[in-house]
C-alpha cells in the first residue's frame, strides 16, 4: 500500500502478550491423626493460563514435608512421631503463579495429632509404654 503526500498515515506500536492467571488451590481442609501413623493428602493447583502452579508449605510442624510433583499437585505427608500430640495451626498451603510469582492462592489449615493413649503417656506401635 502506498500513500500519496495528501493522505494522512499513523505509525502504531502494538504489544500483543497473554493474561496471566491466579492459580486455584483445591481446599486441603484440616487433618487429624494419631501419633506413629502415617498421613498423605494429595494437593492439587490449576492454572487458566496452562502453566503449573509451584506448591510449597509454610509454617510445617517438624513431622510434615510438602513435595511438588511441578505438574500442579503435590503431596503433604505427616508421620508424627510418638511425641509429637497437640494443636498445629497456621500450617499454610501455598500455590504461585510460574509466570508471576505475587499470584498465589492459599490454604490455611490446621493439624492435630492425638495421642491414642489419651493420657499424656507415650505410645509405642503396639500401645501405650510405660514412661
Amino acid at each position: 500500500w502506498t500513500t500519496s503526500p495528501l493522505e494522512p498515515s499513523t505509525r502504531a506500536r502494538i504489544r500483543v502478550g497473554f493474561a496471566v492467571d491466579v492459580p486455584v488451590l483445591a481446599e486441603v481442609g484440616d487433618q487429624a491423626l494419631d501419633e506413629g501413623q502415617m498421613l498423605e493428602v494429595a494437593i492439587t493447583a490449576a492454572d487458566g493460563d496452562g502453566t503449573n502452579p509451584n506448591l510449597v508449605g509454610l509454617n510445617l510442624p517438624p513431622f510434615a514435608t510438602l513435595t511438588d510433583n511441578d505438574d500442579g499437585t503435590g503431596v503433604l505427608s505427616l508421620r508424627p512421631n510418638f511425641e509429637q500430640a497437640g494443636t498445629y495451626p497456621g500450617v499454610v498451603i501455598v500455590a504461585t503463579d510460574e509466570v508471576d510469582p505475587d499470584l498465589v492462592d492459599t490454604d490455611t489449615i490446621t493439624i492435630v495429632v492425638a495421642d491414642p493413649a489419651g493420657d499424656g503417656s507415650e505410645c509405642g506401635p503396639h500401645g501405650p509404654v510405660a514412661v
